[in-house]
C-alpha cells in the first residue's frame, strides 16, 4: 500500500486512480509531487483493529486534504485487523466503477 502511494504521489508512476489497504503516506510525507492531479481518485482503507488505521490511514487523510486532494475516500472497518474482508473488497469494486 505504501509503495503504491509512493510511486504515484511522488510522480514516479502515472495512474488514473489509487487504492491502499492498511498503509498510508509515510514514505511520501514530504515528497508528494506538485504535478500530481489533485482530483486523482484515492481510496484508503483499513480495519480499525489494525495499527495502520490510527497510525497511517487517518494521518494520511489529513495530509492529503492539507495538500488539496479533492477525490479522497477513506473507509475503516470495525473488528477487522490487517486483512481484507469481503465487504471491503466489494466497496473497492464499487469505488473503481464510480471512478472510471
Amino acid at each position: 500500500a505504501e509503495v503504491a502511494l509512493k510511486l504515484v504521489l511522488s510522480g514516479e508512476l502515472k495512474a488514473e486512480g489509487l487504492f491502499a489497504f492498511a498503509g498510508g503516506c509515510r514514505l511520501v510525507r514530504n515528497k508528494i509531487s506538485n504535478n500530481i492531479n489533485k482530483a486523482l481518485p484515492i481510496f484508503l482503507s483499513s480495519g480499525h483493529n489494525d495499527g495502520n488505521w490510527f497510525g497511517s490511514i487517518l494521518p494520511s487523510e489529513k495530509l492529503l486534504k492539507k495538500k488539496n486532494f479533492t477525490n479522497l475516500t477513506v473507509k475503516g472497518y470495525p473488528n477487522l485487523s490487517h486483512w481484507i474482508s469481503k465487504e471491503q473488497a466489494s466497496f473497492l469494486v464499487n469505488w473503481i466503477f464510480r471512478n472510471t
